[in-house]
């Protein structure tokens, strides 16, 4: 390389002593061949490959990071709009009872506004009552029940044997057995019945829908036949014995031929004498005017 550079400043230097034009044009072409060969000598070494050895960069060892989990969503909280559970029947049972206690009370008290608030007002409401008539819609009990209770006083009311059986949720029926006092008129009197309420949840409110009263000892003259031979026993009727026959006092006569004895004629039997039974007391009793209703 600097022998070619050598080499080329010489042939600068004739040109100039000798022809000074032509020697510039020969040096610049010779000087930018120069040129060349140094662009191509560096090219040809920066493409060369490199025969040392690259040793890799070592790096610190990095720990994983830990993946986020996203965050679980919160339970929501009960609303204000989600309903109450049901109640169970044995607290309904309860609820039952004490209105139950609370007509008992009314009726005690003579109260007949009060009575009838606990009763379904509707046009669907029929009572049975105890002298066998049927009450239909509510305000047709209201006038039956205050009508009767301007004309009571001092009832004495005692409950046996209250039953209440739920139906589910919102019905119930209650049965009791009681004994009733009172002034009637002016004259005291007693009865005893029983009775079967049918109790239905209307709204937030139990109503009494139906009531059925009977009397504990109805009327034997009143009950069919077919159900007298199984449920009532009929009361022992006291019968005359038959007269046995008499006896007749006089022997047949022997005689001595057997075959023409004749045995002695019976005497008749005495019918017309049984005295007539006396007539049954079933008008007696028919005579009897109805008692009022007793709406318990």
């Amino acid at each position: 390389m600097l022998k070619k550079s050598f080499f080329a400043t010489s042939l600068v230097a004739v040109a100039l002593a000798s022809n000074a034009p032509q020697a510039c044009a020969f040096a610049g072409k010779t000087h930018a061949f120069a040129q060349g060969e140094r662009q191509t000598t560096s090219i040809r070494k920066a493409s060369a490959p490199s025969t040392q050895e690259v040793t890799p960069i070592e790096r610190e060892p990095t720990t994983p990071r830990p993946r986020r989990t996203p965050p679980k969503p919160k339970p929501k909280s009960p609303t204000t709009t989600t309903t109450a559970a049901a109640p169970s029947e044995a607290a309904q049972s309860k609820v039952v009872r004490a209105v139950f206690d609370t007509l008992i009370d009314d009726i005690r008290r003579n109260d007949a506004a009060a009575v009838m608030n606990l009763f379904w007002n509707s046009q669907a409401l029929i009572v049975f009552n105890y002298n066998g008539t049927v009450t239909k819609t509510w305000e047709q009990a209201k006038i039956n029940r205050e009508s009767l209770y301007t004309k009571i006083k001092d009832v004495k009311l005692e409950v046996r044997d209250p039953r209440v059986k739920m139906l589910g949720t919102n019905a119930a029926i209650v049965t009791y057995l009681w004994d009733q006092s009172r002034s009637l008129d002016g004259q005291q009197e007693k009865t005893t019945g029983r009775t079967t309420l049918v109790f239905q949840k209307i709204g937030a409110d139990w109503k009494v829908v139906h009531a059925h009263v009977s009397p504990e000892q109805p009327d034997a003259s009143l009950i069919s036949p077919a159900e007298r031979a199984t449920e009532v026993v009929p009361a022992k009727t006291e019968e005359t014995p038959a007269n046995p026959p008499a006896q007749s006092e006089e022997t047949p006569v022997k005689s001595t031929v057997k075959a023409e004895e004749t045995p002695a004629a019976k005497p008749p039997a005495k019918t017309e004498e049984t005295p007539a039974k006396p007539p049954a007391k079933k008008d007696e009793k028919q005579a009897k005017p109805a008692k009022p209703p007793v709406n318990l």
